[in-house]
């Protein structure tokens, strides 16, 4: 939930800017959890699962991983970048391209933040309620939390019925 809500944030911010970035995830299995295809659904999130690509993208940004885990399938790009917050693995080497904040409960939070940065506000309630899925999911239903994470907590304009679809899923 939390990478997913975190990629959905920064296709909307960079559709804002005119440019036409897909959100997409590879790897051995599809999406099959029940409140994640919700998500995904109620959202109406366009993630798609690509098995292989021949076509390189101009930049690649991998959200809530990072390029060598074994859970990240690596597409054809030209440039990387990543998004993060999770712990460095000691002698871990990050693309010139990387805002890792571990200080965040969930990297749905380092999206946020770098939105908010850029003076780019969530207004969008479907977006609001991705981010907060996000990071419930993430922090154990905010037992993790940290002040970042509960700063963009008190800021997002949600959907209580939708939130209460997924935690029931």
């Amino acid at each position: 939930a939390d990478a997913i809500a975190s990629g959905y944030a920064l296709l909307k911010y960079l559709e804002s800017k005119g440019k036409s970035p897909r959100l997409v995830y590879s790897g051995g299995r599809k999406v099959t959890k029940n409140n994640l295809l919700l998500m995904i659904e109620k959202l109406s999130i366009p993630l798609e699962y690509v098995r292989r690509t021949d076509d390189e993208a101009e930049l690649l940004i991998t959200v809530d991983c990072r390029a060598g885990q074994r859970n990240v399938t690596a597409l054809p790009h030209r440039n990387l970048a990543v998004i993060d917050h999770h712990e460095l693995d000691p002698g871990e080497v990050l693309p010139a391209l990387h805002e890792v904040r571990t200080d965040c409960g969930a990297c749905a939070t380092v999206v946020w933040a770098m939105l908010k940065e850029a003076g780019f506000p969530i207004r969008d309630r479907l977006l609001s309620t991705a981010l907060y899925y996000g990071l419930y999911m993430d922090t154990q239903k905010f037992k993790g939390a940290e002040r970042l994470d509960r700063e963009m907590l008190d800021s997002l304009r949600f959907d209580w019925d939708i939130i209460l679809q997924l935690q029931s899923a």
